[in-house]
This record gives C-alpha cells, sequence and structure tokens, in this order.
C-alpha cells in the first residue's frame, strides 16, 4: 500500500538518513530570523551544523526576501524588550513595597532598590551586548547576515522568479486558499500579502525536480496549512504536500523545525549539539511561547510579562531562595511577598515561556542578587516591619 499512497507515511530510519546525509535542506525564513534571537553559543551550534550541510543548502528568493525584509524589526523588537526589562523590574519594585508603611524606612529601602537597580541595568546591558545585535550594529554591519552571506554563497539561493512568473503563481494561490489547499492559506488573515508561503513553495517544487535529491525544509512555521493535526496533535507534514512534492520529484520529500533537524543531524551525521541547546531552540520554535519571547508582550513591562522573560522553574527557585534569605535575616519580606496572589501569578508566568538559558540564569541571578542583598537591613534597625503598624507590628 506502501508504494501506492507514500504520502500517508513519514519516513522511516533510512529515508531520514537520507534526507539528511545526502537531501537537499532548505531553509525558511523564520529559521533564519531565529538565529538572532538565540544566545550566542546556541547560535554558533547551530551555524556549525548548518556548516556540516553547507554544500546541500539552499534558500527560495522568496525565504531570502522576507529574511532581508524582517531582519531588522526582529532586532528592533528584541531591543524594545531589552528596554522594557528595566521598566518592568521597577514595577515589581514598587508591587513588593507597596506594604511598607513607615516613611523613613520606605525611603531607605527604595535608595537600596535604586542603587541595586543601577548595578543590574548595568549587568543586563553586558548580557545583551554578548549574546545579541543591537539595532544600529545590525544596520551597520550585522555581524550574523556576514555569516549567512558566507554560509549561503553562489547556488545557495534561489533567482528572483520573473514577473510575469510572479503574477501568475499570486492568482494561483488565491485560487488555492480559498479552497484551503497548502501551504499559506492560514496567512490569509495576518498578512497583507499571504502569498508568501505558495511562492516559495514553488521554488521548492522546481528547484526539487531539477536537484532529483529528497528535499527536507526546515521551517519553524507549525501552522495547519503546513502540518497535518490529529486530536490537536501534528503528525508530520500535510499529506497534500508531500503528494505534490512527489509529483514534482519521486525522490521524497519531508519537512521538520530546526530543533527536530538538529537531533536528527546530531543521530545521522555526528553533529556536535547538546540537547540544552536542541531543547531551547525548540523553545522558539514552540507556538505562541519563545518567537515573541521578548517582542510585543513585553512592551508594556507589566510584572505579570515581565516574568515571560524571566522563565522556568530554575528562575523561581532562586527567587523563592532569595526571599526566604531576606525573610532569614529579619525582613520579613519573603514570606509576605511570597504569600501575594503576585508573587504566584509571577511563578506561574516564569514556568510558562522560555528565553535563552545564557541570558535566563544572568537575569535570574541578578535578580535574586538584588533581593537578597539590597533588602538586608542596615545595622540596628531590627529590620523592616512590613504591613500594619510600624511601631507595633
Amino acid at each position: 500500500m506502501k508504494s501506492v499512497l507514500p504520502e500517508w507515511y513519514l519516513p522511516n530510519d533510512d529515508e531520514m538518513k537520507e534526507f539528511i546525509t545526502s537531501g537537499t535542506v532548505a531553509l525558511d525564513a523564520n529559521v533564519l530570523l531565529d538565529l538572532y534571537r538565540m544566545s550566542e553559543d546556541q547560535r554558533n551550534t547551530v551555524l556549525d551544523v548548518l556548516r556540516q550541510v553547507q554544500d546541500r543548502l539552499w534558500v527560495p528568493y522568496q525565504f531570502a526576501l522576507e529574511y532581508q525584509r524582517n531582519r531588522l524589526k526582529v532586532v528592533s523588537d528584541l531591543d524594545k524588550g531589552h528596554q522594557a526589562l528595566a521598566t518592568g523590574i521597577t514595577k515589581l519594585q514598587d508591587t513588593a513595597l507597596k506594604d511598607v508603611k513607615d516613611p523613613a524606612l520606605r525611603s531607605q529601602l527604595v535608595g537600596e532598590l535604586e542603587r541595586a537597580q543601577k548595578k543590574m541595568n548595568r549587568r543586563i546591558e553586558r548580557i545583551w551586548a554578548e549574546h545579541f545585535v543591537g539595532a544600529k550594529t545590525a544596520r551597520d554591519d550585522d555581524p550574523i547576515r556576514l555569516v549567512l552571506d558566507d554560509l549561503l554563497g553562489a547556488g545557495r539561493v534561489g533567482e528572483k522568479p520573473a514577473d510575469d512568473v510572479l503574477t501568475e503563481r499570486r492568482a494561483e494561490a488565491d485560487k488555492r486558499y480559498e479552497k484551503k489547499i497548502p501551504p499559506g492559506y492560514s496567512d490569509v488573515k495576518e498578512k497583507d500579502d499571504p502569498s508568501g508561503d505558495y511562492l516559495a513553495w514553488c521554488e521548492l517544487l522546481d528547484y526539487a525536480g531539477q536537484s532529483g535529491k529528497p528535499m527536507l525544509l526546515v521551517t519553524n512555521d507549525t501552522k495547519e496549512d503546513w502540518y497535518q493535526q490529529q486530536s490537536g496533535e501534528k503528525v508530520g507534514p500535510r499529506v497534500e504536500l508531500v503528494r505534490e512534492m512527489l509529483d514534482a520529484n519521486a525522490n521524497g520529500y519531508h519537512h521538520t523545525t530546526l530543533d527536530g533537524f538538529l537531533r536528527q543531524a546530531k543521530r545521522y551525521i555526528a553533529a556536535e549539539v547538546d540537547e540544552e541547546t536542541i531543547e531551547a531552540v525548540e523553545a522558539l520554535s514552540a507556538d505562541d511561547v519563545a518567537v515573541r519571547w521578548l517582542q510585543a508582550d513585553l512592551q508594556s513591562a507589566t510584572t505579570s510579562r515581565l516574568a515571560e522573560a524571566l522563565t522556568n522553574s530554575t528562575t523561581t527557585s532562586r527567587l523563592a531562595e532569595a526571599l526566604r534569605n531576606s525573610n532569614a535575616a529579619g525582613i520579613g519580606f519573603g514570606n509576605q511577598f511570597g504569600q501575594d496572589p503576585k508573587f504566584a501569578e509571577f511563578a506561574a508566568k516564569i514556568s510558562a515561556a522560555a528565553m535563552p538559558d545564557e541570558v535566563r540564569e544572568s537575569l535570574a541571578h541578578s535578580i535574586s542578587n538584588m533581593i537578597a542583598n539590597s533588602l538586608r537591613p542596615q545595622s540596628g534597625t531590627g529590620g523592616p516591619q512590613i504591613g500594619g503598624d510600624p511601631q507595633t507590628g
């Protein structure tokens, strides 16, 4: 039956090995753009793996164009999120001190926190400079784009289709989208010009037919117009896509996310990539979580949205430990804040998102130190009184 309906079968081990070891490895624009959202170490690991298959890499013209169009916006969004962190931490500080009634004590604590925050802001600046490309650098001499220019040299990027070909393909995309024929119809409500995925798909079909090699597309687009879904689970590429590609190229087609590609490269070509990097990349490709971890949601800098940037149980435990330490030092701050419903929300948000590990760890360490050390009572004060009458406790 597989010989008649191969599009209904996922690749077996031998077929997947062929995709990784000898197939064309095509890259979506979202994979290229996600390089900006990774920490430097993770980005270098991914680039090293791509270099192992450099002679088989290929990017459709449409995806290369989308990368160029969106590159500066991604960098700008990251910059805005980074700037919003300081504002978010200030809001968190205000929430924490709202029940300190004694004016002199509150003034003392605010002064300590402001000094600590200045130090932490400088540390955040250093973290961002180490891991992310700033807007000015991206405009003047983008180091990530320079690496991609070298990686995707002559023959590795598709040529621009003729204008009349693009006009015909856009008209065909409209017809397909009305019938919900993949790929691209999920973008109709999201984009002014939703034809991009179909334009790239046409390039992939043409290239696969000419190359005679299996085609593996690496894309972090996991919407229903790319993936077959069963009971809410993604179970592989849409069968219509596999069938259409098989008609153009009998050697086979598959697509996977970047983390899926890294796992297969580790298995079949001994790529040196650790599980921590794969998990971080997986978080970037997860729907509604980390692709936008430092974009629009962080810009309002509310306490809960700040928490989305700090992430996971490691951070939660560090913050909780710092709060306990401050309480043990005689402050009484840890128990009060730990029981606050807003802290429960904060902790829940932390465990719900993801970000590059190095950034998360550094921020968690900084904030923990701020809470544990900057709120330590001054000699002779007996520790701040939280809530109630400051004289009676």
